[in-house]
């Protein structure tokens, strides 16, 4: 079973921080260890690469941060820059055919997937396509951090 948790990526990890955001980084990772406790999850993935932890000046992300501290595996799925031009990973249904590869390996296992809010949808529709089981267990997380989605919030 897949869980898909929606994000704004802002949350995904503690670079620039100020208040507002560690204390939503704090709500976003204990939600996401009660989570982990209730579901028996064994595998916390995410779209997030090597790049964008560069990127954001840190070296592990929120969701790695939570895998380490309870002693699950966690799983960068997204391709970085370099990778998406030799892979030719241009679109979003590409990107998302990438991430199902890189989960194929753990499909047995209870899995937590944080991903951008936008990918939700048809995500879960790839992975119902590929004869994955998989359930939304929210979104919105991190959204009311990032300025330009504030109005929509």
């Amino acid at each position: 079973m897949v869980y898909l948790i929606g994000v704004d990526h802002i949350i995904q990890h503690s670079g620039y921080m100020n208040s507002e955001k560690e204390c939503a980084i704090t709500d976003f990772q204990h939600y996401l260890r009660d989570q982990v406790q209730s579901l028996g999850v064994t595998l916390l993935a995410e779209e997030f690469s090597t790049d964008a932890l560069q990127l954001n000046g840190v070296s592990v992300s929120t969701v790695g941060q939570v895998a380490r501290e309870i002693g699950l595996r966690h799983l960068l799925c997204d391709p970085g820059r370099e990778e998406r031009r030799n892979l030719e990973i241009s679109t979003i249904a590409a990107r998302e055919a990438y991430w199902i590869q890189r989960l194929r390996l753990f499909k047995e296992n209870e899995t937590i997937f944080v991903c951008g809010d936008d990918h939700i949808s048809s995500f879960s529709n790839v992975l119902h396509s590929a004869n994955w089981s998989c359930r939304v267990l929210g979104t919105g997380w991190g959204s009311p951090l990032n300025p330009m989605r504030r109005e929509n919030v």
